[in-house]
């Protein structure tokens, strides 16, 4: 038990853990941009400036990499769509 006598919730990330994980996943995206989804994962761990124990930390496989670059684009148009709604038209879809 602790104190209160509850239980202790999820850990937050350490600062080095999140940067990490953000140079994963832009690492991702260039990379599998200049040689598809099918690109060796160290290359990407290498373009991140890691070693591969650290990218494998973060994303067990590849699928989970792919998942986080799409989420990562998603939230990116998420944010483009929110700005867009306070311009008329179409003019904040096409800045």
């Amino acid at each position: 038990m602790t104190l209160g006598g509850m239980a202790p919730g999820p850990a937050r990330p350490r600062k080095d853990q999140v940067r990490n994980r953000k140079a994963l996943v832009e690492a991702a995206k260039e990379v599998f941009a200049e040689r598809g989804v099918d690109a060796p994962m160290d290359a990407i761990a290498k373009r991140a400036g890691l070693s591969n124990a650290s990218l494998y930390r973060h994303f067990a496989r590849r699928e989970d990499v792919l998942v986080e670059v799409l989420l990562a684009n998603l939230r990116r148009a998420e944010a483009v769509l929110a700005q867009s709604s306070d311009r008329p038209g179409w003019v904040g879809f096409v800045l």
